[in-house]
């Protein structure tokens, strides 16, 4: 477990062949304030557990995060990639994974 496990939503977590959502928790967001800008992997980039794979920059923070499992980016969410400046709710997802392991 690494120390920015506390920080994400998996959403349909699952076995190899599926696909996994991931998204910052509610409470991590009201926490660092309003974000500014998310530097997130590109599509069809490998990610493996632990490895850092997004940039984060907020009123509150700056800061590198570690993937919370492994698998092939198949989507990024275009709305949360590079300058946000925007209220994020919680409820949007970062990226979705193809896992492979």
């Amino acid at each position: 477990m690494n120390q920015h496990d506390d920080w994400w939503i998996v959403k349909e977590p699952g076995a190899r062949g599926t696909v996994a959502t991931i998204g910052f928790r509610t409470d991590r967001l009201k926490e660092w304030g309003h974000l500014l800008f998310l530097d997130l992997p590109n599509k069809g980039a490998y990610l493996a557990a632990g490895d850092f794979f997004v940039s984060i920059e907020a009123r509150q923070m700056i800061t590198f995060s570690a993937a919370p499992l492994s698998g092939q980016v198949i989507a990024i969410n275009p709305l949360l990639n590079g300058w946000v400046d925007t209220a994020v709710s919680g409820s949007e997802w970062l990226l979705k994974l193809l896992i492979k392991d």
